[in-house]
């Protein structure tokens, strides 16, 4: 089964799963802008958990007027779906990270069958670590106007400490989107690294948070 593959007929159910010998697709539609439509299948672990249609459909909506020109980073980047989202509702450029190599090739192979041709490109390594090292390697370099931040669910030191090296850094300048489990203390996390909540909604059993960085 190959790692991409495009079918412009249909509405997104929600995230299909086909397990094989390569791993587990998942595939996704982009639900706006010039590429709608477009459903794409990403290979990668059976861990992947793209943010449903619906939501991306609310969290654009939120972005809607500070879309256009915008430089955007896909941390964990899992799918790739919310910097693909991006691109085709407005954005300048996109970087996604991640470290799976066989969802980094589909992303990879999913740019180039859309002939994205601005400083977009997809880094293959740790987030954590990658931002520790000061985004070496990013085509478009910090600060990045969104960043997109879902690191894998259950290890809430995580989430914490991408955030610090964030603020330190000061890597985001305008907004930081984040995925965080049910009972994450959303205001207490926004608080602890002076951002400001300004958007939430509930995506099946975790927060979807959208956060300004003053």
């Amino acid at each position: 089964m190959s790692g991409i593959g495009f079918r412009p007929d249909g509405l997104e159910k929600g995230p299909q799963k086909l397990v094989n010998k390569k791993g587990t697709t998942v595939q996704v539609r982009i639900i706006g802008g010039k590429w709608k439509g477009r459903k794409l299948n990403i290979t990668g672990n059976a861990t992947l958990r793209p943010t449903p249609g619906r939501t991306r459909e609310t969290l654009f909506n939120w972005l809607r007027a500070d879309l256009a020109g915008s430089r955007c980073l896909d941390l964990f980047a899992g799918t790739g779906v919310l910097g693909l989202e991006a691109l085709s509702q407005g954005a300048a450029c996109s970087t996604w990270v991640e470290r799976n190599p066989a969802t980094v090739n589909a992303l990879r192979q999913i740019l180039n069958t859309l002939g994205v041709n601005n400083p977009s490109g997809v880094i293959k390594t740790d987030a954590q670590n990658w931002l520790t090292r000061g985004a070496k390697g990013a085509i478009n370099p910090p600060p990045w106007d969104i960043i997109f931040l879902d690191p894998p669910y259950g290890q809430p030191q995580l989430l914490e400490s991408v955030l610090s090296i964030i603020r330190q850094r000061q890597m985001a300048n305008g907004y930081i989107y984040l995925e965080a489990p049910k009972g994450t203390d959303i205001q207490k996390l926004a608080t602890s690294f002076e951002l400001e909540v300004l958007r939430t909604t509930r995506a099946g059993d975790s927060h979807a948070v959208l956060l300004g960085t003053g």
